[in-house]
């Protein structure tokens, strides 16, 4: 199991204000002093204002690792620390293997709406620094909600999630994908 290959595992570069509101979001409580001084030290260098700095951290957006590491480069998305096992990985469920052809064309697919196989593919959650385009449920384009909601997969709690008509909701793309594959198998089959 490791964190980098979970849907939790957050790679962003951000502002002073956004890693306040990760943090409360994923560890809770007051975030760490030292921080605050490092945006202040790099507006220094730069010469800019503190809400102009933003630096790039990896963290668990669940809060299991409850801490947020500096990325060294914009590839820099290794774990600094192994999870033995862990309850919330996004692949704990089984499913889609990684490497499989949906997973690709989610990828690297054009932002928007788009079609490859004769399937239609709409923007879906933006998680770790990148966009993922998720095909449609039929006709039915997923959107992105805020607000608490539990994932029709794994059962986690999320704020923010991609829901159908059908009251499902998930907590990730990768967990969509897994319900849409089930119910959509001749066109998973195409892209397999």
């Amino acid at each position: 199991m490791d964190c980098q290959d979970c849907s939790n595992w957050k790679c962003e570069v951000l502002t002073y204000n956004e890693l306040v509101n990760r943090w409360e979001n994923s560890i809770g409580g007051t975030i760490t002093p030292g921080n605050l001084r490092r945006y202040i030290r790099v507006a220094g260098k730069q010469g800019v204002e503190l809400e102009d700095v933003r630096i790039g951290y990896k963290y668990c957006s669940k809060g299991v690792i409850t801490r947020f590491y500096l990325m060294r480069n914009e590839k820099d998305y290794k774990a600094m620390k192994q999870m033995a096992e862990c309850n919330l990985f996004s692949g704990a469920n089984g499913g889609m293997e990684a490497t499989s052809k949906l997973l690709r064309v989610c990828t690297e697919e054009a932002h928007g709406i788009s079609v490859a196989s004769g399937i239609t593919f709409a923007p879906g959650l933006y998680e770790n620094n990148m966009y993922t385009r998720v095909p449609l449920y039929g006709s039915v384009r997923p959107k992105v909600q805020r607000g608490e909601c539990e994932c029709s997969v794994c059962g986690n709690r999320a704020k923010r999630s991609l829901s159908v008509r059908l009251e499902k909701s998930f907590c990730c793309n990768k967990h969509y994908l897994e319900w849409w594959a089930k119910r959509y198998r001749e066109e998973y089959g195409r892209l397999n």
